[in-house]
């Protein structure tokens, strides 16, 4: 994997909530995704409420890649210590780290295969 998770900043926090990921080799995002675990009652749940999938952008060995909760435009700036950060927002409503024992996952896709479902026709 050219990608690692680093850390998840101000979990809960919705205006100041991301993940924070950095490139431990060249790659292209678009083979990336990002989801949360979550838990019920019963511990854990294997339901991933949110996904994130990176669109086509490339990324240099040592690059920061955050991604933000809350809704933006993704942009390519700096970290404060000078290094390139590629940011991304996910365009959600709410926080998406705000219970004790979600897990952040980062998923490598190796490949995919879609299909584009037909819409349902109306009962006579």
């Amino acid at each position: 994997m050219k990608l690692k998770i680093v850390d998840v900043k101000s979990k809960g926090d919705y205006d100041n909530e991301y993940v924070v990921l950095r490139a431990t080799a060249d790659c292209n995002l678009k083979d990336y995704m990002v989801c949360d675990e979550t838990y019920d009652a019963a511990g854990k749940s294997n339901l991933n409420r949110h996904s994130y999938w990176f669109p086509d952008h490339l990324v240099t060995k040592g690059d920061y890649v955050t991604v933000w909760t809350k809704t933006g435009k993704n942009i390519v700036g700096q970290m404060e210590s000078g290094d390139p950060a590629h940011r991304f927002f996910w365009n959600l409503k709410e926080a998406v780290w705000n219970d004790s024992g979600d897990v952040a996952h980062l998923v490598e896709i190796a490949d995919v295969a879609s299909k584009t479902v037909p819409a349902v026709k109306p009962k006579p």
